[in-house]
């Protein structure tokens, strides 16, 4: 009786202030959907870190292999090991943290690579590569900071946080480099 009594009371509040179990079932599902969306986003933001990352990985090491100029070779080795480490890093956090990443952001990037791949060598190959290095880090600033913006995961926020000043770093070893290579067919390094 007393415990027939309780349930009774229970439901008497949960009516009296306006509840169902169907509001509740409802609540659910719309919290539901809201971690699922935000799952998503971060999914994209670790696949769109990772690609691009990847592609960074694979035109410094072009750079050191193809590359004429010492000036440019020397840069990729020295940036080399960082996004290296970059790229096992984001790729431990999506394993540990259950995150997807989009095979569709490294296929993207690996036909990039076997398009530098195919150019001829040279000291325009070295000014291309300078130039799209610096494009890419201004492009990878910008990438974090609305990545930071769309996740909601703190884990993931801390990374890019400690990443950013890195990217700025490499952007302003790279920005000299881009101009020592300007009109390469014209002028020598």
């Amino acid at each position: 009786m007393k415990k027939l009594t309780k349930t009774l009371s229970v439901l008497s509040l949960v009516a009296a202030f306006g509840f169902s179990t169907t509001d509740v079932i409802a609540q659910d599902k719309k919290e539901e959907k809201k971690v699922e969306k935000q799952v998503r986003k971060t999914d994209k933001v670790v696949s769109d870190i990772m690609g691009a990352n990847m592609y960074e990985v694979g035109l410094l090491e072009l750079a050191i292999q193809k590359g004429k100029s010492e000036d440019l070779k020397n840069t990729a080795a020295q940036l080399l090991p960082m996004h290296k480490q970059m790229g096992q890093e984001i790729r431990e956090f999506a394993t540990k943290n259950g995150y997807t990443v989009e095979a569709e952001e490294a296929k993207k990037y690996q036909s990039k690579i076997k398009k530098w791949e195919s150019h001829n060598t040279g000291l325009e190959l070295d000014h291309d590569i300078a130039e799209e290095l610096v494009d890419l880090h201004k492009d990878g600033l910008d990438m974090l900071k609305s990545g930071k913006e769309d996740t909601k995961d703190e884990g993931l926020r801390a990374w890019i946080d400690k990443q950013m000043p890195v990217m700025r770093d490499h952007l302003a070893t790279l920005e000299p480099l881009k101009d020592k290579t300007k009109k390469p067919w014209t002028e020598k390094n």
